[in-house]
């Protein structure tokens, strides 16, 4: 009889925990197309709900390195110019 109740516990276990996975699932893949959806909408120039103050810190300082990345090849350019205009 003991037996018979512990194979009846792990039958509802596993039922239990398979409804769980699908759950889960399910909310994985609903979060994922939202994503999805904010990122289709960015690349598209539509308007895309105000980002998160930590989007936006990292946009600034991808942009003030990019500006400083194109300011110090211009002086490298402007330098190699100068020296061959001298030899």
């Amino acid at each position: 009889m003991n037996m018979a109740a512990a194979y009846g516990f792990i039958g509802i276990l596993s039922v239990i925990l398979g409804l769980a996975k699908e759950i889960i699932t399910i909310f994985l893949l609903v979060k994922g197309i939202q994503v999805a959806n904010i990122y289709i909408k960015k690349n598209r120039g539509e308007k895309v709900e105000k980002p998160s103050q930590d989007e936006t810190e990292d946009s600034l300082e991808h942009d003030n390195n990019d500006k400083m990345e194109t300011q110090l090849r211009d002086k490298i350019e402007k330098q190699v110019d100068d020296d061959k205009k001298n030899k």
